[in-house]
């Protein structure tokens, strides 16, 4: 433990020397938190530009790095040390990502370093990753030794943590979600309402919410068995992940090259607020994105179709570059699946050339 301690004390004065933000992570993080295990190496984040400051104090002790390191498990900036024995491994807190075996994704951490925990270890104070994103990205790699360290936190948390503090836990991780979806109400989209406005998201959402409710009856007799609830909730999920990815028009093809990858980041960080609820907000976005239940078709065409009534109502015509055959082209497989949207999507084509809202072909 005293080499151990050490070589702790070594690189964490020289990363307070240049002011450098880290925190602790990896098998040193699930010690700090109670997990009885031996210690494999030290591992510290680190921002990503701050590798170069240090190479001076550490160039005697590197054995690997600073660069980009990539397998089948990461993906990620790292330089490793070993000093008196004891690996330490540095790592990139901007960029590391990590694979989904389940999901067959790479999902980016993109930790923050101003938002660590102290914890005593060694008997000293020092910054950690919160015990949720320690537990969230220990979830996915899933090595046996996270399954472990996994079992060992919660065994800890539940026989040390009194319910009324649990309950707070998920009060704040609560509130934190709540700030923050209000911000999809500075996100804005292409269509206006106004001639001086546009739509933000947050106002198209609940239009297609409202959209769904209004055509549920006709929608029951033409499938029957339908889970109205989750149609309403994957209605407002759909486009939540805008609130850090932004707002692309289906008919923006360079835009879209990156939409999936910035979105599913984006789905990533807002389930780290609140993992309790996290589960729920990916199984219905992956849902909407897959559209094959008859519930993610019904919400798909609901968005799909939202933006063409704004567009009527307002007198809101396409750009030129958008044709009626690239305008039907894009729009109409989203409706063909049901008689009620597809009916309704005839008569706003139809409203549109009538209003000159829409360049004919030729």
């Amino acid at each position: 433990m005293h080499k151990t301690k050490q070589a702790i004390i070594w690189v964490t004065e020289i990363l307070k020397k240049h002011h450098i933000p880290f925190q602790i992570t990896g098998g040193l993080a699930a010690i700090a938190y109670g997990v009885n295990r031996p210690l494999l190496d030290i591992d510290i984040d680190i921002p990503d530009n701050q590798f170069d400051s240090i190479i001076d104090d550490v160039k005697p002790y590197i054995i690997f790095g600073p660069k980009r390191l990539k397998n089948d498990k990461w993906d990620l900036m790292l330089m490793t040390l070993n000093y008196n024995g004891h690996s330490i491994d540095l790592s990139g807190a901007d960029s590391t990502r990590i694979f989904n075996e389940t999901t067959k994704e790479w999902v980016l951490l993109n930790e923050d370093l101003m938002k660590t925990t102290q914890k005593n270890i060694f008997d000293l104070d020092l910054p950690v990753i919160p015990i949720e994103n320690l537990i969230y990205y220990k979830k996915i790699l899933a090595r046996e030794v996270d399954l472990i360290d996994i079992d060992q936190i919660k065994n800890i948390r539940s026989e040390s943590a009194s319910e009324m503090g649990d309950n707070m836990s998920n009060f704040q991780n609560m509130y934190q979600l709540i700030l923050e979806i209000n911000k999809l109400k500075l996100v804005f989209r292409n269509t206006k309402p106004l001639p001086d406005r546009n739509e933000s998201t947050a106002e198209h959402s609940w239009s297609v919410c409202m959209i769904v409710m209004i055509l549920m009856e006709e929608l029951k007799k033409e499938f029957h068995q339908l889970d109205e609830l989750k149609i309403v909730k994957l209605a407002l999920i759909h486009d939540l992940v805008e609130i850090y990815a932004g707002d692309v028009t289906a008919f923006d093809n360079e835009a879209r090259k990156n939409k999936v990858k910035d979105e599913i980041e984006a789905l990533n960080k807002l389930m780290k607020i609140y993992p309790e609820f996290g589960k729920e907000l990916h199984d219905l976005w992956h849902e909407s994105e897959k559209r094959e239940t008859i519930e993610a078709k019904i919400a798909k065409a609901a968005d799909a179709i939202c933006p063409i009534f704004l567009r009527v109502q307002f007198k809101q015509a396409l750009p030129p570059d958008i044709t009626f055959e690239v305008f039907d082209k894009t729009k109409a497989p989203s409706f063909r699946f049901s008689k009620i949207f597809n009916k309704l999507y005839e008569q706003l084509k139809k409203d549109m050339i009538d209003q000159n809202l829409i360049k004919q072909n030729g």
